[in-house]
């Protein structure tokens, strides 16, 4: 990709929400993948909020979880996520025992799928 390209993080619930609201979403075992497309063509930044709700756990699950997929993002959403888009994985209680190689392929795969939609 180009030299530009960054990956800002959504931190504020009505943009978790507006991308929850498009209904596009591709289930994995590891996690949950939702897309929005770009809404001006100039942003040419990826955007990328984490969740992991109540049920994946107590808190050092939950803590553990976002951690293994922060490192997830960092290292597949430069490479499989679309300049404008807007991205919202939402973490499994599965991603603490998955082998960090299958976490990776799940966020690949499903960043692929979701693209295919389009």
């Amino acid at each position: 990709m180009t030299e530009s390209l960054h990956i800002i993080p959504i931190k504020k619930r009505p943009e978790y929400l507006a991308v929850a609201a498009t209904g596009v979403r591709k289930p994995m075992p590891g996690l949950v993948v939702q897309i929005k497309k770009p809404e001006n063509e100039g942003d040419a930044n990826i955007r990328v909020g984490l969740t992991v709700s109540r049920r994946a756990g107590g808190a050092v699950e939950r803590s553990r979880i976002k951690r293994r997929l922060r490192e997830v993002i960092r290292e597949i959403m430069p490479l499989a996520g679309l300049p404008g888009h807007s991205y919202v994985i939402i973490g499994r209680r599965a991603a603490l025992e998955r082998p960090f190689e299958l976490l990776q392929n799940d966020l690949k795969m499903a960043v692929e799928a979701l693209h295919k939609r389009d």
